[in-house]
């Protein structure tokens, strides 16, 4: 049961797993050429771009959260290797079983509180861009969902596997 479930959502992850790198390379890319234009326009023009730093800080929430559920499930978190590498498989095995359900744990309460936050920024503006909050805000559910999806591939993993 665990091994076909396993299964299912690695094969999500593969697809999951190339969006969600394509998505935060091209984030980074966008905000590196707008943080290269403001300092042309600070600096050569003398005329400085209102928008660009707002929006730079909004993609880079976006690449953060979009990232993390990814980062945790591939093992690329920081982590004490140390420590889990000295227990005995037996051991290591337990211990990564009681993060997985700590982190399902964590990613509901992410959604949960997230969902709130973006409902509550319906009615907000950001000051020089002028867009809803809550589209700003809906990077915190979304990283929560992604967390989660995660968070149950490293649970029903088997002894053996790694992403």
């Amino acid at each position: 049961m665990m091994e076909k479930l396993n299964d299912s959502l690695r094969k999500i992850e593969r697809v999951l797993g190339k969006a969600i790198v394509g998505i935060t390379g091209t984030i980074l890319v966008a905000i590196t050429i707008i943080i290269f234009v403001q300092v042309i326009f600070r600096k050569v023009l003398s005329n400085s771009l209102s928008w660009s730093e707002e929006l730079t800080r909004y993609m880079m929430v976006w690449m953060t959260f979009l990232a993390t559920g990814y980062i945790l499930g591939h093992g690329l978190h920081s982590n004490i290797d140390a420590v889990l590498k000295r227990l005995p498989k037996s051991v290591q095995f337990v211990v990564k079983k009681i993060n997985g359900l700590l982190l399902i744990f964590f990613s509901i309460i992410v959604l949960k509180y997230g969902f709130a936050l973006t409902i509550l920024g319906a009615n907000q503006k950001s000051s020089a861009l002028v867009i809803p909050m809550n589209y700003v805000y809906l990077a915190i559910p979304a990283g929560g969902l992604i967390m989660l999806f995660y968070s149950l591939l490293i649970l029903t993993e088997g002894r053996e596997q790694k992403i």
